[in-house]
């Protein structure tokens, strides 16, 4: 089953578990002889003792996992017989800690749109080590950089259909705060998105004039010479300019005219102790280590992941649990 099927049947009917057993990787029986029936269109929950037996459930599901015994089949067609590009379409796989890649947030949420590579792509002699590397480990040797085929999403006719399906289901799960509080911190790159940046500068004095002296008018910091704007750092205030790149301490030393002017106007003593204090509170905060995403919106980002491409088959792994009562009737019912 390696050539893609022309068509991507879909996934209908009972889903049925005939005396199925499953091991773990040392060979201990983890399901032993279970037979069961998901009638279609069903909300189902299982309960099990431990986080390996939901793990092992979920996998023979979506045929992560093959049964060493007994078979699954979906509307009479074995499980083991279906095409994996049928598999990955027409099943939704969420999990409570899902593996998120380098990228955006939106990348990671439409990754399922995205299922393999076309074509052979060349990144540079760096990316082709890494590719050999990955080969040689017994790895895959795909890279993100590559082309990667779109899947069409059933009754959506192009990507801004798409995007506003993603829109719908990001508001369903809750993750629409988390997406907008991050997109404001963001800066655009106007050599990679000219037509992004070219945009906004152009709307910047309609938003301004849209906001007036109405309730809203507080909630947007202008970058004016004459008062300090608290929405940018301290650095950006004092040279007046957001930096088209990151500014490291190397090219800060490379202007040496920089910190006596600091010394001259008594800013400097200002500055460090802000940062000390800057510092205490990042440390209160969040411990030595508070780089990675709070697991609540990693659990969102896969979460909406495998429900962007409207899948017959929807398997989640302890995700519903950290929902709050709204978010859970709005995922399982508003979004079928």
């Amino acid at each position: 089953m390696t050539d893609h099927p022309d068509k991507l049947e879909h996934l209908t009917g009972n889903i049925v578990l005939e005396h199925v057993t499953a091991t773990d990787a040392d060979g201990v029986d983890v399901v032993k002889d279970i037979s069961l029936t998901f009638p279609q269109g069903g909300l189902i929950a299982i309960a099990a003792p431990n986080e390996e037996d939901r793990r092992v459930m979920a996998e023979l599901l979506t045929r992560e996992l093959l049964p060493v015994s007994g078979k699954i089949t979906i509307g009479g067609r074995n499980l083991n017989e279906i095409h994996q590009a049928v598999i990955g379409t027409r099943i939704g796989w969420a999990d409570s800690a899902p593996y998120l890649f380098a990228g955006t947030i939106g990348y990671n949420m439409l990754l399922s749109l995205s299922p393999f590579p076309i074509g052979d792509e060349t990144h540079g002699d760096d990316a082709e080590k890494t590719r050999l590397e990955a080969q040689k480990s017994g790895n895959a040797v795909d890279l993100i950089e590559d082309r990667w085929r779109t899947e069409r999403v059933e009754d959506l006719e192009d990507m801004a259909s798409v995007h506003s399906w993603w829109l719908k289901v990001i508001e369903a799960t809750g993750t629409e705060r988390e997406v907008l509080h991050r997109s404001l911190s963001l800066h655009s790159n106007v050599q990679e998105t000219p037509r992004l940046c070219a945009a906004l500068i152009e709307i910047r004095e309609e938003v301004a004039e849209a906001l007036g002296d109405g309730l809203l008018s507080g909630t947007v910091e202008h970058f004016r010479r004459d008062r300090y704007c608290i929405a940018v750092p301290l650095l950006q205030n004092i040279l007046f300019a957001a930096p088209s790149a990151p500014l490291t301490q190397r090219e800060l030393a490379q202007h040496p005219d920089f910190l006596p002017l600091l010394r001259e106007t008594d800013l400097l003593e200002d500055i460090l102790e802000l940062a000390g204090r800057v510092v205490d509170t990042l440390f209160a905060t969040f411990g030595s280590d508070g780089t990675n995403l709070p697991r609540s919106v990693a659990e969102r980002i896969g979460f909406t992941r495998a429900l962007i491409k409207r899948p017959d088959i929807f398997v989640l792994n302890k995700v519903l649990g950290s929902y709050d009562e709204e978010t859970r009737f709005n995922a399982s019912l508003r979004l079928r």
